[in-house]
């Protein structure tokens, strides 16, 4: 899920449920406050019937006036009204209108002489008040006895219901009312929220996911524009950088490569030019060893710090003594050529490698492990596993391959002798048969070198190599 609808969503469920706890919580405590009103409401207004009734009994004691005075009551409040006399009341003036206890709390309040209040369902309020006798009773009432009633006696009831619920209707209109308009400011809110989200964070997150795919496509060209949050801005002032860094590292990767291409045409062009000078054919073999010296490690910033010190070498030699392993090959290879001068001599320099790379090859592969190299034109995996595992096998694994080395600022001379039993290295004359896979090697080692030796038995081979003719060819001596 994208960000942008993963805000959406969490943005959409908590002004959902936003929008119902505040319902809630609005509806209930409204309600609450309605309904207390409306108590508070009718306690007035039954002090006020009590109020009437009384001074209309003690005025006219006409049943028929307080029945009156009730109905105009009415009709401004809505409730209804009863009577409820008390013993001595019903002894003394008997029952009319069915003014006798008829609850529990009726009698309870006449007990009492307390004002009860009890809510009998959402929308109807019930409440009990006592009259109680004062010293003006005591003129027109008598007690059990048929004497004056004394003062603090419950002579009857006002038994009041009031009907709640035309004032809570009103009450919850105005509520949904509410309710609705802070529905509508809360969904505005939202969207308002999830507009600042996606122009503040959302856009910019996927500008920046966007710039960030890109790399993988090598797009690097980028117009992040300056954010003003903090956090964001910092991202993509980086992913700007990394841009820039990319892009600067695909431009030297281009260069690079474009270099290279030049250095293999210019190696082309050597071993090509040499070959032709020996009156040799420049086959797919050869093409593939250009490839592979093309690829040889680049030393363009170790030459020119070789190259700095390499002009106060008068004279130089030494002499390596290593097992029969192939994997040593490539290692002593670049070791010697590290030895020359190779400021602006690049091409020479490969081309030593190589050479010396192919000596080395025939010296522990065909000299000291004895493999043949027709095995290498039929079975070239077969080959490589002869090899390997001779080099493990007695009496191959303990023979040993030397090279001896010397060098100033005109000529560098390796001699590679292993302690196998040698070739006949004369069958092959003056010319390669590049039909041959030995007769390939020796080839290369004509094409690369300026003058190349071998012993009578066939297992030392010196090659020479001019160090001050041109770039782009060598002279070659063969003995």
């Amino acid at each position: 899920m994208k960000l942008q609808s993963k805000i959406a969503l969490i943005v959409l469920l908590c002004t959902i449920v936003a929008i119902f706890a505040v319902n809630f919580l609005l509806k209930s405590t409204l309600r609450e406050k309605d309904l207390a009103e409306a108590k508070r409401v009718a306690r007035q207004t039954s002090l006020l019937v009590k109020a009437a009734l009384l001074n209309t009994m003690i005025s006219t004691g006409d049943y028929d006036r307080i029945a009156a005075v009730i109905a105009d009551m009415q009709k401004s409040q809505n409730f209804r009204f009863r009577m409820v006399r008390s013993t001595q009341v019903i002894k003394q003036h008997g029952i009319k209108r069915d003014e006798v206890p008829k609850t529990e709390l009726e009698r309870e309040a006449l007990k009492s002489a307390k004002v009860i209040e009890v809510q009998d369902s959402p929308t109807t309020l019930r409440i009990i008040y006592p009259f109680v006798t004062d010293e003006r009773c005591a003129q027109c009432h008598l007690d059990m006895n048929d004497k004056p009633v004394k003062p603090g006696v419950v002579n009857g009831l006002a038994v009041i219901m009031f009907d709640l619920s035309e004032q809570q209707n009103r009450s919850e209109k105005v509520v949904n009312q509410m309710v609705a308009s802070l529905t509508v400011v809360m969904l505005v809110s939202a969207l308002f929220v999830l507009f600042m989200v996606y122009t503040t964070v959302t856009q910019p997150m996927e500008n920046i996911a966007e710039a960030l795919t890109g790399f993988r496509k090598e797009r690097f060209d980028i117009n992040m524009p300056v954010y003003s949050t903090y956090e964001i801005k910092i991202m993509a002032e980086e992913v700007k950088t990394t841009a820039e860094k990319l892009a600067e590292h695909k431009r030297q990767r281009e260069e690079a490569i474009e270099e290279e291409r030049t250095r293999y045409k210019e190696i082309q062009k050597v071993v090509r030019s040499r070959t032709e000078a020996l009156g040799l054919d420049y086959d797919a073999e050869l093409g593939q060893i250009v490839k592979k010296m093309s690829l040889a490690i680049d030393e363009a910033k170790k030459a020119d710090l070789m190259g700095q010190i390499f002009k106060y070498v008068v004279h130089g030699e030494s002499k390596l003594v290593f097992p029969s392993d192939p994997s040593l090959i490539p290692a002593v290879s670049v070791y010697l050529g590290q030895l020359i001068e190779s400021t602006s001599e690049t091409v020479k320099k490969r081309s030593i490698e190589l050479a010396l790379d192919e000596a080395l090859s025939n010296a522990i592969l065909h000299g000291n492990l004895e493999v043949s190299s027709d095995l290498k034109e039929e079975d070239f995996d077969m080959f490589y596993e002869m090899a390997m595992e001779r080099a493990k096998q007695e009496p191959y694994s303990s023979r040993n391959v030397a090279v001896t080395y010397e060098f100033d600022r005109e000529m560098a001379r390796f001699t590679i002798e292993d302690e196998g039993p040698g070739f006949k290295w004369q069958a092959y004359g003056g010319s390669a048969d590049s039909d041959k896979p030995f007769g390939r090697g020796l080839m290369i080692l004509k094409a690369l070198s300026s003058k190349i030796e071998f012993n009578e038995r066939g297992n030392r081979v010196s090659l020479s190599f001019d160090l001050t003719g041109a770039n782009d060819t060598l002279s070659s001596k063969t003995a």
